[in-house]
């Protein structure tokens, strides 16, 4: 019988499940044996480098095996999304006090294989790896960080347990995280400071195949050198793909995502309606459609300036809790003093005192902020069930407890301000949730695309040049599918929240409301019948990023404003420093939850990690 493209085609719809299934769910089978300990010693040089000793104890049971494997990664991905490289050198390895025979490899990691492929072992056995690694170091702005992945989430058998020391060769240490559990956990672990100069990491239960344990420990910025070096991915080799069916299938995509951006994502709008009538109808906007933007003199009634910035970017961030802080201080909640530097390299702290328990006046998500950083009143009622309430908190907290205390809440916080906006209708639904439900798609349209591109180099009992066809085909279709995947994950996701008619008029109002701060020198006249304006158009300022901008213009048209009675500063007020102490302020806040040992951090981050298995 002579095959045709029909049947070919007939043939690939009948085997892409088995095809799908084989490369994608099938597992490699549980080993018997575990690991009794896990425990990792670390030393920061003073160079920046860290020399690593890992002493892994495998009992192997009746298991009959040569030995382990241990793979390290040599990269790690940043938080800009660039790859960092961690270059491991010095590799040592003994097996129960005693040299043993070892063989080292490495490509996209350095993997130690481990035992005599003569011989034979079984029961319990002590294995110690040593090895320097570079490139582990982090800059944060007010403190730098060695954040280390211990275990690896690589491993195919039980971690029974897992810890970790970390010591410096010099400084002394700021903070402290640990978290343990599946990639990207924040469940904490134990943590504690032995001295000034040395961490260490528990964890108890078992880390089952797939989990991790990942620390971090801060210190001085400058402490020990850091160097980063960036890696570029190489191209890879395209093969003999049907450049046809890859230009076919991405455009068809491309234009499916496009349309279903246009139902799906694009505003709700009045059709350009600066004021909007009884019974005006609302619709979605078309191709066509242009808004209109006119500059605004008031922020819009009762929209808050964290609402503000989600209606802004259709994200909850930490910007936006930035400038509630500072809202909740300027409505008299929080007394914020600026601590000076203590010595000519230091940096300035800020104490935060509470002046009065939320009310039915605020939100949930500014009790839950509040509630973070103070011991409230007991009649006070934290709604949310995710919300981690620090016993130590009393009625002032400094920045360090800001960034720890913010930074484990910072989650059931975003949500509260998500649900806020949609349950006052300004978006349809939940823009995290929505982002999330795509990106999941994006996620199974990559897989599907790796599972085909993986047939594509299967061997296929058919002439050649007919095999060619189809499996160039097959290749094209997986990596047309990889390629839209990426597109619906890094643009479709992010633009497929979508706001209500009133969302949208909203949005045009801020928008023209940052016109105005941002040119307020152009509308001095509208700026100087107002009172208070200054402090009324801060957090807005912060949301906008335009506070040193705006206090610059202040000082042109020389706006004399009064030190306000919720803010102490730690020199003579001006206008100017009163601006750049909120700004430097912000940028504190900003990273409380972006920093591992700050509190926002899980597993999975930083360099080391990877995982092994026995042989």
């Amino acid at each position: 019988m002579k095959f045709t493209h029909c049947h070919y085609l007939l043939l690939f719809v009948f085997f892409l499940p088995f095809l799908f299934g084989i490369s994608v769910f099938a597992q490699q089978p549980a080993e018997k044996w575990a690991i009794d300990d896990f425990h990792a010693d670390i030393t920061i040089q003073a160079d920046g480098s860290a020399a690593v000793t890992e002493t892994i104890v495998a009992n192997f049971g009746s298991e009959q095996k040569h030995g382990i494997y241990r793979e390290i990664p040599t990269d790690y991905r940043g938080n800009n999304g660039k790859r960092i490289s961690t270059p491991i050198s010095n590799i040592g390895v003994t097996m129960d006090g005693q040299n043993v025979i070892y063989a080292i490899s490495e490509n996209s990691l350095v993997s130690v294989k481990i035992g005599d492929p003569d011989k034979l072992i079984s029961g319990t056995h002590t294995y110690v790896i040593s090895y320097a690694v570079s490139g582990a170091l982090r800059p944060f702005a007010d403190y730098d960080e060695f954040y280390w992945n211990v275990t690896g989430s690589e491993w195919t058998v039980d971690i029974k347990q897992s810890s970790a020391r970390i010591t410096l060769a010099k400084g002394g240490i700021l903070q402290t995280a640990c978290y343990a559990g599946l990639s990207g956990s924040n469940l904490n672990c134990s943590s504690k400071e032995n001295s000034t100069t040395t961490a260490v990491f528990e964890n108890k239960p078992v880390l089952f195949p797939g989990d991790e344990l990942t620390v971090a420990v801060g210190f001085s910025k400058g402490t020990f050198p850091i160097v980063i070096e960036y890696l570029t991915s190489p191209q890879p080799a395209s093969g003999p793909v049907t450049g046809a069916v890859f230009a076919l299938v991405l455009s068809a995509g491309l234009f499916f995502t496009v349309r279903l951006w246009g139902k799906k994502g694009k505003d709700f709008w009045y059709r350009d309606k600066a004021v909007v009538e009884p019974g005006q109808k609302e619709e979605i906007m078309s191709w066509g459609d242009k808004d209109t933007i006119v500059v605004e003199y008031d922020p819009p009634k009762d929209v808050r300036p964290a609402e503000a910035g989600v209606i802004i970017d259709e994200t909850a961030n930490t910007l936006d809790i930035s400038a509630t802080v500072v809202d909740l201080a300027v409505r008299g909640y929080i007394h914020i003093t600026e601590i000076s530097k203590k010595w000519l390299l230091g940096t300035t702290d800020y104490e935060f005192k509470k002046i009065k328990d939320p009310n039915d006046s605020l939100r949930e998500y500014e009790k839950l902020i509040l509630a973070s950083l103070f011991k409230l009143g007991e009649d006070t009622t934290v709604l949310s069930s995710i919300f981690h309430i620090d016993k130590e908190a009393g009625d002032s907290a400094d920045i360090s407890q800001l960034r720890t205390r913010l930074g484990r809440n910072f989650s059931a916080i975003r949500s509260s301000l998500y649900k806020d906006v949609v349950e006052k209708g300004y978006f349809t639904q939940n823009p995290s949730s929505v982002r999330f439900r795509y990106a999941m798609i994006a996620v199974l349209i990559a897989i599907f695309g790796v599972s085909l591109t993986v047939a594509s180099f299967s061997d296929l009992a058919l002439p050649t040049a007919d095999a060619a066809v189809f499996l160039g085909g097959l290749r094209g279709l997986g990596l047309s599918l990889l390629v839209l995947s990426v597109v619906l994950a890094v643009v479709g996701a992010k633009a497929m929240p979508q706001r209500t008619a009133l969302g949208h008029q909203l949005y045009r109002h801020i928008k023209g409301y940052e016109i105005f701060i941002d040119n307020v020198e152009k509308y001095r006249q509208q700026f100087f019948e107002r009172q208070n304006i200054f402090m009324d158009v801060l957090p807005y300022a912060i949301i906008f990023g335009a506070t040193k901008k705006l206090a610059s213009a202040m000082k042109e048209m020389e706006f004399q404003i009064n030190q306000p009675s919720w803010y102490t500063g730690a020199g003579a007020f001006s206008v100017v420093n009163f601006a750049n102490s909120l700004s430097s302020f912000s940028s504190s806040l900003n990273s409380a939850v972006s920093s591992g040992s700050g509190g926002g951090g899980s597993t999975g981050g930083g360099a080391g990690g990877g995982g092994g298995s026995g042989w």
